[in-house]
């Protein structure tokens, strides 16, 4: 009982730390800002949004174990696939792309 007592102290925090500093790595490879920057740009990014983004967190948790499972090889497919969703999201949350006028549409 105290060991799942004292996973959930550390599990339901970190999913939401997760949830709220997740998107820092896209920003710095978006607005190469610094790392303070960047984590602030991403709490601000997520606010409203965090109970979704800890589902889709989890939900690519559960896709790269199940890559992991087949000897690794399914994570050539799975990890690819989960940065591309939070790029997405990392998208649809800061808005169209500014200073690029080819890539507007994005």
């Amino acid at each position: 009982f105290m060991v799942m007592f004292g996973l959930v102290l550390f599990l339901v925090p970190g999913i939401y730390l997760g949830a709220k500093y997740g998107l820092f790595g896209v920003a710095i490879a978006d607005r190469r800002v610094g790392s303070v920057e960047s984590l602030s740009l991403s709490a601000r990014l997520t606010v409203g949004r965090r109970m979704e983004l800890a589902i889709l967190g989890v939900y690519l948790a559960v896709l790269n174990f199940c890559g992991a499972l087949f000897l690794g090889v399914g994570l050539f497919f799975t990890v690819p696939l989960s940065v591309i969703m939070v790029a997405s999201v990392y998208r649809k949350l800061a808005g169209p792309v500014s200073g690029a006028p080819g890539l507007a549409h994005l």
